[in-house]
């Protein structure tokens, strides 16, 4: 359903990073996070994988109670902003949902060789373990097809990272995608960590 591939460092000069993914099966799809704790070294890292140890244990969970479980264990840690999404194959759709600044982008690749935004995940204000969004946060859903594909990444990337995609993206791996990313757009001031997901095929009907 879903072949993917990411890319990381941690900052220049240290040798923990505060980012981090996750990509899981769960029924009638995959589930996919990047995770971002706040600064760097190992007070990030320690607050990224006790983020990750609770979203792999949740998997399966609707993500509004998933992010709320998340912001209850992270509550002694330094916090940590994330981007989550479920792939329901059956249905044909996306659905996520982000606190904080990871971004998530959906693009589709043109007949004419150029890649479509589809749309930008708009991430909630917060921090995980600190503070939630204000007000009604719900997830939000997009209609997805085979071949598009999904990037997460951390604020490690420069914003826009994705546009200037070239059409050689849609044939490359995804792991090959997230490392060109990386080398081209990572900033020398933070951690950073991009995910590439590509939809293989979705049932018909």
């Amino acid at each position: 359903m879903l072949e993917w591939g990411v890319s990381g460092r941690p900052l220049r000069g240290t040798t923990e990073s505060g980012d981090g993914h996750l990509v899981l099966p769960v029924p009638e799809g995959a589930f996919l996070a990047v995770v971002d704790g706040l600064g760097h070294g190992a007070a990030a890292a320690f607050a990224k994988e006790a983020a990750l140890d609770t979203l792999r244990a949740g998997a399966e969970e609707p993500l509004p109670a998933l992010i709320e479980r998340c912001h209850l264990a992270l509550r002694e840690t330094r916090g940590v902003v994330a981007s989550l999404a479920r792939l329901d194959a059956r249905a044909g759709t996306v659905e996520w949902f982000g606190v904080g600044n990871v971004t998530g982008v959906l693009l589709r690749p043109t007949p004419s060789g150029e890649w479509k935004s589809l749309a930008h995940l708009s991430p909630y204000g917060g921090i995980l373990g600190h503070q939630l969004p204000r007000g009604s946060a719900a997830p939000r859903r997009q209609a997805v097809e085979a071949g598009d594909l999904l990037l997460f990444a951390t604020d490690g990337l420069r914003h826009g990272f994705h546009l200037g995609m070239r059409e050689r993206a849609a044939r490359q791996p995804p792991l090959e995608v997230a490392h060109t990313l990386l080398s081209h757009h990572a900033r020398d001031t933070d951690d950073a960590h991009v995910l590439v997901a590509r939809i293989l095929s979705l049932p018909e009907g």
